[in-house]
This record gives C-alpha cells, sequence and structure tokens, in this order.
C-alpha cells in the first residue's frame, strides 16, 4: 500500500519534534512520548511513559521524618532512664522482726529549738514573756534535715523557765 507523506506530529501534544527510534518507531522530544504508525498510516499507537517523580522530593521527607521520629525516641530514652535512677522514696510499710530487740533501747533525744527569732515583751501586768518562732526537733543529726518544717511560736516565762 502506498505512503502518503505527511508531517508526523506527537499524538499527545502535537509537537512536530521527534526522534526516530527504529522504523516506523518515534519519540516525542518535547513530551517523551513514543509511538509508531502501524503499516496501513490509518492508525497511530502512542505509549505514554512519564518520568518518574523525583526521589530528592521525598529524600526531604523521609528526613524530616526520621528526625521527628528520632527525637520522640530520645525523649522516652530520656524519660525511661531517669525514672531508673532517680532516688526514691523509703516504702511506707513496717517490717517484723522475731530476734530480741528488746535490750537495745533507743535514747530518747531531747527537742531543741531551731529558732528564727525571739522576742521579750511585757504584758499589762509588767510580766516579761519571750516569743520564740521557729522548728522544734531533734537536730542532732542530718538525717532528720527538712523533715519537719512547720513553723511553731512558743511563749515562755522567763523567772519559772516554763
Amino acid at each position: 500500500m502506498a505512503k502518503n507523506i505527511k508531517a508526523i506530529k506527537c499524538p499527545h501534544c502535537g509537537s512536530i519534534k521527534i526522534t526516530t527510534l527504529r522504523p516506523d518507531y518515534y519519540k516525542c522530544d518535547s513530551c517523551g512520548t513514543e509511538f509508531f504508525l502501524d503499516s496501513d498510516d490509518i492508525n497511530i499507537n502512542y505509549n505514554y511513559n512519564y518520568p518518574r517523580n523525583n526521589q530528592d522530593q521525598y529524600k526531604a521527607i523521609r528526613i524530616v521524618l526520621f528526625a521527628v521520629v528520632g527525637f520522640i525516641a530520645l525523649m522516652f530514652v530520656i524519660g525511661a532512664l531517669s525514672a531508673l535512677f532517680s532516688k526514691k522514696p523509703a516504702p511506707n510499710y513496717s517490717t517484723y522482726s522475731t530476734s530480741n530487740t528488746a535490750e537495745k533501747k533507743e535514747e530518747a533525744q531531747p527537742l531543741e529549738w531551731n529558732y528564727a527569732s525571739n522576742t521579750l515583751f511585757l504584758d499589762k501586768d509588767n510580766t516579761p514573756h519571750i516569743v520564740v518562732v521557729g522548728n522544734v526537733g531533734t537536730f542532732r543529726g542530718r538525717m532528720n534535715e527538712g523533715k519537719d518544717n512547720k513553723v511553731y511560736i512558743g511563749l515562755f516565762d522567763p523567772k519559772t523557765g516554763k
């Protein structure tokens, strides 16, 4: 069958800038569509091949995603380690021992004033009184330091000492 000579145009974009790949197979230089002419010259068959998405575009998203997941994992690990190595308060339970502890008696430590201020004043009968403001406790050892932070007020008669 005879062929008529016509300008070959891209069926997708209509461009006449084409490259011959092999006889009757062409590729559009503008959009990258490959097409071929069948032997009857009636049908133009084409194959769309679009370039794949740029992988660099997804690389930035992956980096941000890994950074966020890494930050969350780091915070979890820091929280777990701080929970493991933090000082825990003593348990609030008592233990029972069958050994003879009656022989060991602890000495009663006297209560002392750890006062912040004391003031001497006279009442309406001109009787002197001392006002002491501060903490009361046994301050011999440093183990009980900070255990009782309550403030007490004491009134004393300097003549009797009570």
